[in-house]
């Protein structure tokens, strides 16, 4: 089966196919479609006017991230992930980021993808104040000054913003955190937990949120 680009009128499909295979809750699948999503955005693939599969190309400043790639349990097993998420990626570099050890190497075997960014674990420092999304994105782009880095926009920071949320501690590091889990500090610290992938060449580039 060939991926088409999803289209108005797709929305209630990709939702119905996110919900069964992620398991999200409707409020952030609402966030992604009202602040994120836009028609084309997703490469699908349909069986009998059914949306089997599917994969998105999100827009973090002038790179491509491929995110939320899904294939509904009973049409596994014949290509349908790796046809979506190449054409979302449209023969261009992207980013993905697997949510497992099984993933990332299947990602490595079948797309030659490979690891170009690593991250380690922070602590939320005890002295620290919440901050706007609006504040964080302005502190994060003077952190990384001169440096090749994903941008968000509006959309992407609405989104983390339904479990997430920000904050600067006293020396004007920053934090984004959701579930108690730091998922950015900056300045940024050496690690070496495997985080995302490239596809197509894509470049070692700093990150920082990738939706997980």
């Amino acid at each position: 089966m060939t991926p088409r680009p999803s289209r108005k009128g797709d929305e209630n499909a990709l939702k119905a196919l996110w919900r069964e295979v992620f398991g999200d809750t409707d409020e952030y699948i609402d966030a992604f479609f009202q602040n994120v999503y836009q028609p084309g955005m997703a490469s699908v693939i349909e069986e009998d006017g059914t949306v089997v599969a599917a994969a998105y190309a999100v827009p973090f400043g002038a790179v491509r991230y491929i995110f939320a790639v899904a294939t509904r349990p009973e049409y596994r097993g014949r290509g349908y992930g790796r046809a979506v998420v190449f054409a979302a990626a449209g023969g261009e570099p992207a980013y993905l980021c697997p949510a497992s050890a099984t993933l990332r190497c299947w990602y490595a075997l079948t797309m030659h993808a490979r690891t170009v960014s690593y991250r380690s674990s922070v602590p939320l420092p005890a002295v620290r104040r919440k901050i706007t999304a609006e504040e964080f994105r302005a502190r994060r782009e003077v952190w990384l000054d001169g440096i090749p880095h994903a941008k968000y926009s509006d959309g992407i920071l609405k989104l983390f913003s339904v479990t997430g949320e920000f904050f600067c501690g006293e020396h004007g590091d920053i934090y984004a955190v959701d579930d108690g889990r730091v998922c950015e500090a900056l300045p940024a610290r050496a690690g070496d937990e495997p985080f995302l992938m490239g596809l197509n060449g894509a470049e070692p580039i700093y990150w920082g949120l990738a939706l997980e």
